[in-house]
């Protein structure tokens, strides 16, 4: 078996690769409006490869395990293990599963109703105040920053936002 601090360096590395092909390609094209967001998805995601990588490689160099404390389960949660340390019941998880599910079905369906930028902003609400149990103050602050952020996008790349399918709201 190799040895996992290797294989996720060779991992991070790869990605990094991946991120600054695609930003050569985005910045050769950066005249065209549409290629902005791409551009910068892809600017972004190599500083953040880059960061990791560097990282990563120095834990190597120094004989460290840079996958120690981490969990590498994707299907592991902190909230799956109880108090004592035992398993929680499969049905526990199984009703949460479903409610992300219900939840994530529930935006589309909102979108059908009202215009999507408004019914992103109602949903991210939703899921921060009562799922997530955030303080209202900091899901008024979270949505407003949304908000803004999704907004300038919107008028950066010259998006043409749908109107609602059911209600032609938009």
């Amino acid at each position: 078996m190799p040895n996992l601090s290797v294989v996720r360096l060779i991992s991070t590395g790869i990605v990094f690769v991946v991120f600054a092909a695609a930003a050569v390609i985005s910045l050769g094209a950066i005249e065209s409006p549409t290629y902005w967001f791409p551009a910068f998805i892809a600017v972004g995601g190599v500083l953040v490869s880059a960061y990791s990588f560097g990282h990563d490689f120095r834990q190597v160099l120094a004989g460290k395990s840079v996958v120690d404390g981490e969990v590498t389960d994707l299907g592991a949660s902190v909230s799956d293990v109880s108090e004592d340390g035992e398993a929680q019941d499969p049905s526990v998880i199984r009703k949460r599963v479903f409610a992300w599910v219900l939840w994530l079905i529930a935006l589309p369906l909102l979108a059908l109703v009202i215009p999507f930028f408004f019914a992103s902003l109602i949903w991210l609400a939703a899921v921060l105040r009562f799922p997530g149990g955030r303080s209202w103050l900091y899901t008024v602050i979270s949505v407003v920053v949304f908000g803004v952020c999704l907004n300038i996008l919107v008028v950066l790349l010259a998006i043409h936002v749908p109107p609602a399918l059911l209600t032609g709201w938009g």
